[in-house]
């Protein structure tokens, strides 16, 4: 059986890749009660530092961005920096130059550099919550509700955080298969995952409540 090795916490389309979210076990399903209950951070998510579930230095990514009316293929890349403990998420054109590099720190995000239409502000901000659902460090979560669901052989992880709320559901091998971030009723964001042999995701489709905007992932290869 294929375990988790790293988690939770969300976010981050290239350079430093935003996180992750922490602990996994063997049986990540295992056989407990199936109330909700809150649990030690460390304990509860599957890995140590990031919600897709995969200790890693870097991840590539062949990224498609639909926003209203323009189009953008390229890569991103997720770079933990460990000088700093930073995560940097890098987008890059098909030819080579850096379009945007947003830096995950201490729990916040930082616009590094963007050129053309990724300086725009509502696009950074998505994109900054789509990757704290990706990256985002457990270590600041106070409290974090773990439950089985055994007649789906699901598991749901949720929790609050900076005011809006996450919810996580991992299914065979404790893989992670859907994840919804909600800001507000009309911030809502939701991503599946898709999976191949390896632990690394291999896609990852994102969705957007009332917003024009389209995202997936496809991962290129992975470099440790």
């Amino acid at each position: 059986m294929r375990s988790l090795k790293v988690f939770l916490i969300l976010s981050s389309l290239l350079l430093t890749a935003t996180r992750a979210v922490a602990g996994v076990t063997d049986n990540p399903l295992g056989t407990r009660n199936p109330e909700e209950r809150s649990v030690e951070k460390s304990n509860v998510l599957p890995g140590g530092s990031m919600v897709f579930g995969t200790s890693y230095n870097s991840l590539l990514y062949r990224i498609f961005i639909k926003f209203r009316d323009y189009e953008f293929s390229g890569l991103v890349l997720i770079k933990q920096m460990h000088a700093d403990s930073s995560v940097h998420i890098v987008f890059l054109s098909e030819f080579g130059p850096t379009l945007m590099n947003l830096k995950y720190k201490d729990d916040s995000f930082t616009t590094v550099s963007a050129k053309e239409f990724f300086s725009n502000e509502k696009l950074i901000k998505l994109i900054g919550a789509n990757f704290r659902m990706l990256i985002q460090d457990p270590t600041y979560i106070r409290k974090i509700k773990d439950r089985n669901i055994e007649c789906r052989q699901l598991r749901k992880l949720k929790f609050r955080h900076l005011s809006d709320s996450f919810v996580y559901i991992y299914g065979n091998y404790g893989l992670l298969q859907r994840a919804k971030y909600r800001g507000n009723a009309l911030t809502v964001i939701k991503a599946e995952f898709g999976f191949g042999q390896g632990a690394e995701p291999t896609s990852i489709k994102f969705s957007y409540r009332g917003v024009p905007l389209q995202v997936r992932m496809e991962r290129v290869n992975v470099m440790n």
